[in-house]
C-alpha cells in the first residue's frame, strides 16, 4: 500500500515562499504613498519657509496713509508695472 502525501516538496514549498516575498506587500504600498505625501508636505513647508513674512510696520504706515489722504500713487510707475506684468504673462502661454 502506497501513502500519498499532500504536503509539497521541500523545493517546490521554498519556490512558493520566495514568490509570495517578492510581492510588494499592501503596506508596503501604503508606506510608500505615505513617504510620497510627507515629501510633498515637506516642500509645501520649505516654500512657505522661503517666502517673505508681513510687515505688519509698513501695512500700517500705508493703510494710515491712505486713510488720511496723504498716500500718493506714481501713476508713471504703476502704468510701467502693469505693462511689464501683461507681457509677462503674454510669455508664459
Amino acid at each position: 500500500m502506497k501513502i500519498e502525501t499532500t504536503t509539497p516538496p521541500v523545493e517546490t514549498s521554498q519556490k512558493l515562499n520566495n514568490k509570495i516575498t517578492s510581492k510588494p506587500t499592501a503596506e508596503t504600498e501604503k508606506t510608500k504613498a505615505t513617504d510620497s505625501i510627507n515629501l510633498s508636505i515637506e516642500a509645501a513647508f520649505s516654500s512657505l519657509k522661503s517666502t517673505p513674512t508681513v510687515n505688519a510696520e509698513r501695512v500700517a504706515e500705508l493703510k494710515s496713509a491712505i486713510e488720511n489722504g496723504s498716500y500718493t500713487i506714481d501713476n508713471e510707475k504703476l502704468a510701467n508695472n502693469i505693462i511689464t506684468s501683461e507681457r509677462e504673462l503674454s510669455n508664459t502661454g
